[in-house]
C-alpha cells in the first residue's frame, strides 16, 4: 500500500511496519485516540488490530519504485518480477574522506565546509572525469560508485587496469595541497551479484547485492592514502607487477560466512 512499508527478516516474514504519516496521519491519530481508551493490559494488541482494520479499509495499490521493474500489490507477481530481475556484474568503489570530523571540530565552518567541498569534488572524479558519471550516492563524507560491465567498452582492452589507475589518480590528486584537500581512502571490488533496485521515488538509481556490502566492509580496513583491493578485482588486472608485491590478507567480515582475501595498497609514494 502507498505509505506503508513492511520490514522483513531473512525468511521474508514481516516483522515490523513503517507508516508514512503524511498519508496515514489522520487514521493513525484516530487509532491513538482510541488506544487511550483501551485498558493497559490489552493496549498493544488492540492497537495493532485496530490499525490493521483501519488501513485495510483503503484500497491503495502498492508501489515498488524501480528503474528496471514495477511491481503491483499481488504477491505472486511481486515474486515473479523479483525472480526475473537480472544480476549485474561490475566494479564497486567506495571513497571516503579521512579526518573530516576532526577538521569540523577544530576549525570555523567557512574553512571546513570549503575544505570538505574541495575534497568531495576530488573524490567524485571532478578533476579526473570518469568516476563522476558513475556516482550512485553520497553517504556523509563517503562516495559510493558502481561501474557496470556494460560501461567497460569505452575503456580499451584492459578496462580493469584503466579503472585501477584512475582510482589511484583520484586518491593522490594534489595530495601535497593540505590547505585545499583532505586525505582520502578507498576500497574496490569486482561484483558478480548486484541488482539495480530503487525503493524511493526521489532516488532514480541504486544498487544492492553482496558485492556492494562487501566493499563497504573492506573500506573499514583502509586509512588515509590506502586502497583496499579485493582479490576478486585484482585477478582481473592485466598488469600484476604492483599487485604481486602486496601482502594478501584474509578476514571473515560481518554478514559473510567465508573469508575474503584482499590487498592493501599505499598511494603515499605515488606522485601526481
Amino acid at each position: 500500500m502507498k505509505g506503508i512499508q513492511y520490514v522483513m527478516d531473512d525468511r521474508g516474514k514481516k516483522t515490523a511496519v513503517i507508516i508514512d504519516l503524511s498519508v496515514w496521519g489522520e487514521v493513525w491519530e484516530d487509532i491513538c485516540t482510541k488506544m487511550k481508551k483501551i485498558p493497559k493490559n490489552n493496549a498493544i494488541l488492540e492497537a495493532v488490530q485496530e490499525a490493521e482494520r483501519e488501513i485495510n479499509k483503503y484500497d491503495y495499490e502498492a508501489e515498488f519504485i524501480n528503474p528496471d521493474i514495477e511491481i503491483n500489490d499481488t504477491e505472486q507477481k511481486f515474486k515473479d518480477k523479483i525472480r526475473e530481475l537480472p544480476k549485474i556484474k561490475g566494479i564497486c568503489i567506495f571513497i571516503d574522506i579521512c579526518s573530516s570530523t576532526k577538521v569540523k571540530g577544530e576549525n570555523d565552518k567557512e574553512y571546513w565546509i570549503s575544505l570538505i567541498y574541495n575534497t568531495l569534488c576530488k573524490a567524485s572524479g571532478k578533476y579526473n572525469g570518469f568516476f563522476r558519471k558513475h556516482i550512485v550516492k553520497i553517504i556523509g563524507d563517503e562516495y559510493f560508485f558502481f561501474i557496470p560491465e556494460e560501461s567497460f567498452k569505452d575503456l580499451g582492452e584492459a578496462p580493469f587496469d584503466w579503472i585501477y589507475e584512475e582510482l589511484k589518480r583520484v586518491i593522490t590528486f594534489n595530495n601535497s595541497r593540505k590547505d585545499l584537500f583532505l586525505k582520502l581512502k578507498a576500497a574496490i571490488h569486482y561484483c558478480t551479484d548486484v541488482y539495480r533496485i530503487t525503493f524511493l521515488e526521489s532516488q532514480e538509481l541504486d544498487y544492492y547485492g553482496n558485492g556492494i556490502d562487501l566493499t563497504s566492509r573492506l573500506i573499514k580496513n583502509a586509512k588515509e592514502d590506502l586502497i583496499v583491493i579485493s582479490c576478486e578485482f585484482a585477478k582481473k588486472l592485466e598488469n600484476m607487477d604492483e599487485i604481486n608485491k602486496l601482502q594478501v590478507f584474509s578476514e571473515i567480515f560481518r554478514g559473510f560466512k567465508e573469508p575474503t582475501k584482499y590487498l592493501v595498497l599505499s598511494t603515499s609514494s605515488i606522485k601526481c
